[in-house]
C-alpha cells in the first residue's frame, strides 16, 4: 500500500486553523453530548437509546433483537396539519469547512455505518403528513434533531439548500450554511447551536460525488480525492494520503474511534453501469486514522467479481457483538449476491447468486426483521425490472433467503441515490418494517416479516413520484418521523411529534 505525505498548501493551513475552532466548538457543546464508549467494537446490549437527539454513532454497530427493544408509547398525538408554502430566499453565508462534533449528524444513508435502520417507535401510519412547497424539485433530504426540534434539510436539483424546523403549529426556515452544494454532492448535515451546516468539500481536488466525513476525534476530515486517494486531514497542516483507488462516488463509513471503511480498487472490469458509471470496486479497505494512520485490512474479490454499490453495511449480522462487512458482489456470469466478511477479511457467509450477469441486488439494511426479532438482511432483487424484497438470515456459512415480496423498487437506473428505503418500527407495534417505494414510486409500502413470509402492512401515498431518498429521525419523545421529496416540488413529512 502506497502511503505518503505531502507538504501543506494554503488550503490545508486553512483547514488547520478551522480544526482548532472545531475543537473549541466540540468542547462548548459537551454538555449536550451523550456519553459513549470509544471502543471500535461493542456488544448489541451496549447500545444507547437517546430520547432527546439522534446520534448515528451512538447506535453504530449492531441492531438489537426485538426482545431488547424499547417498548412503544401507546399515546397518540393529533394529526399535524398541512403547512403553507415557502418561497424564502437563501440567507446563509458560505463556509467550505464546518465544525463536526460526533453528535447530531445527518446522513442520507441514516447511520455512519451505512445501515439504513434506526431504533425507536412511531405511529406514522395514522397521521396526516405535513406538506411543504419547495419551489423546486428536491433531490436529497436529511433529518436532524436539535434541542427537541426536528429539522429537515432539502437539497434541490440545482444545489440550493433549504432547511425547515417543525413546531407543533407551524414550520419556519432555518439558515443553512452553505446555502448551496454542488448538485452532484450528497449532503452530510450537522445541526448545532440552532443552525444547520452542510459538509463542504475540503479542497478543489476532492471528489464532488461523495461528502467528506469527520474523524473520530472531531479534529479532522476524511475525504476522497479526484485521483482516488483517501485523504486524511487532522488538527494540523499535515496531510496523509492512502493510494487506494477509491471509486469517485464511494461513501466513507466511519466510527467514533476513528476507523474508516471504504470501497477501493476502482475497476471497469464489470461494465454494468446502473449506478451512475462503469466504475466499481474490487477491494474493501479498513483504515485506522490514529497515529500513525494505517490500512488495517484490505479485502480483495476474485478477478471476475466486483462490489456493485457505493458502500458496505458495517454491522453485526448474527448478534455475536462483532461488526461484519456486508456487500453486494457481482460478475458477468452469475450476477449479484450478498456476501458478508469479518473485519479480518474472512468470508463469513454468502447468499445465492441471481443466476445471470448484469442483474443487481440492492442491499438495504440489517435489522431485527424476523417474526421473533431475529437479525436479518433486507435487499431488493432487480429493482429496475420488477423488484422483489428479500430477507436473509445467516445460517452457518450461508445467507438463506427466508422471505420474498414483489412489487417494490429502491433505485432508478443510472442514479447514485441508493437511499430510497429505511427500516424501523414506524407504527409502534414492536415489529420492524422496511419502508420502500412501490414500483411506480407513488407510495411507500411498509413491508414486515410474518411467520409465513413477508407482507405489506400499510402504505403512505405520495402526491407525485418520489424524487429523493427517504430520511428518518427520532423525535425528542422517541417517536419516529419520515420525510420524502416528490417530483411535484413538495416535501412530505410524517410525524406524531414535530
Amino acid at each position: 500500500m502506497n502511503i505518503y505525505s505531502s507538504e501543506p498548501s494554503t488550503t490545508w493551513w486553512t483547514l488547520a486553523l478551522t480544526a482548532l475552532a472545531w475543537g473549541a466548538v466540540a468542547c462548548s457543546e459537551s454538555s449536550e453530548t451523550m456519553p459513549y464508549s470509544s471502543s471500535a467494537h461493542h456488544s448489541p446490549d451496549s447500545q444507547l437509546v437517546d430520547t432527546h437527539t439522534v446520534d448515528p454513532l451512538d447506535t453504530f454497530d449492531s441492531p438489537r433483537r426485538r426482545d431488547d427493544a424499547t417498548p412503544p408509547d401507546t399515546s397518540r398525538d393529533a394529526p399535524v396539519r398541512n403547512r403553507p408554502s415557502h418561497d424564502g430566499g437563501d440567507t446563509s453565508s458560505h463556509r467550505d469547512t464546518i465544525a463536526m462534533s460526533p453528535t447530531r449528524l445527518g446522513y442520507t444513508h441514516i447511520r455512519a455505518n451505512g445501515n439504513r435502520y434506526l431504533e425507536g417507535r412511531g405511529e406514522i401510519d395514522t397521521v396526516e403528513p405535513v406538506t411543504l412547497d419547495l419551489n423546486g424539485t428536491p433531490k436529497w433530504v436529511v433529518g436532524t434533531t436539535l434541542r427537541g426540534t426536528t429539522r429537515w434539510t432539502v437539497i434541490l436539483e440545482d444545489g440550493r439548500a433549504k432547511t425547515f424546523a417543525l413546531t407543533e403549529t407551524s414550520d419556519r426556515r432555518v439558515d443553512t450554511s452553505p446555502a448551496r452544494l454542488p448538485a452532484e454532492t450528497p449532503p452530510l448535515v450537522r445541526a448545532q447551536r440552532g443552525r444547520v451546516q452542510l459538509m463542504g468539500l475540503p479542497s478543489d481536488s476532492s471528489s464532488a460525488l461523495t461528502p467528506p466525513v469527520p474523524l473520530g476525534d472531531s479534529r479532522g476530515l476524511a475525504s476522497v480525492s479526484k485521483q482516488g486517494e483517501l485523504v486524511l486531514s487532522r488538527g494540523s497542516a499535515e496531510r496523509t494520503r492512502f493510494d487506494l483507488d477509491v471509486p469517485p462516488d464511494a461513501r466513507i463509513l466511519h466510527d467514533r474511534s476513528g476507523q474508516l471503511l471504504v470501497l477501493a480498487g476502482a475497476t471497469e472490469r464489470y461494465a454494468h453501469g446502473v449506478l451512475g458509471d462503469d466504475i466499481e470496486a474490487s477491494r474493501i479497505a479498513l483504515v485506522e486514522t490514529g497515529r500513525p494512520p494505517n490500512v488495517v485490512e484490505e479485502i480483495s474479490l476474485p478477478e471476475d467479481r466486483v462490489v456493485e454499490g457505493l458502500a458496505p453495511i458495517w454491522s453485526d449480522i448474527d448478534g455475536d457483538g462483532n461488526r461484519d462487512v456486508i456487500v453486494t458482489t457481482a460478475g458477468p456470469d452469475r450476477g449479484a449476491r450478498i456476501v458478508a466478511f469479518d473485519e479480518q477479511g474472512q468470508r463469513l457467509a454468502e447468499g445465492p447468486a441471481i443466476g445471470r450477469g448484469f442483474r443487481w441486488r440492492h442491499q438495504l439494511a440489517v435489522a431485527p426483521f424476523g417474526p421473533g426479532g431475529e437479525l436479518e438482511i433486507a435487499d431488493i432483487r432487480t429493482p429496475h425490472i420488477g423488484g422483489t424484497v428479500e430477507f436473509y438470515r445467516k445460517r452457518g456459512d450461508q445467507l438463506e433467503i427466508v422471505a420474498r415480496l414483489s412489487g417494490y423498487s429502491s433505485h432508478d437506473i443510472g442514479s447514485r441515490n441508493l437511499d430510497l428505503a429505511v427500516a424501523g418500527d414506524f407504527d409502534g407495534d414492536q415489529h420492524v418494517e422496511l419502508l420502500v417505494p412501490s414500483e411506480s414510486r407513488t407510495r411507500l409500502g411498509a413491508v414486515h416479516r410474518t411467520d409465513a413470509g413477508a407482507d405489506t402492512d400499510w402504505s403512505l401515498p405520495l402526491d407525485a413520484p418520489l424524487s429523493t431518498n427517504l430520511s428518518t429521525v427520532r423525535n425528542s419523545d422517541g417517536t419516529m418521523a419520515v420525510a420524502a421529496g416528490t417530483e411535484s416540488g413538495t416535501l412530505r413529512i410524517w410525524s406524531n411529534t414535530p
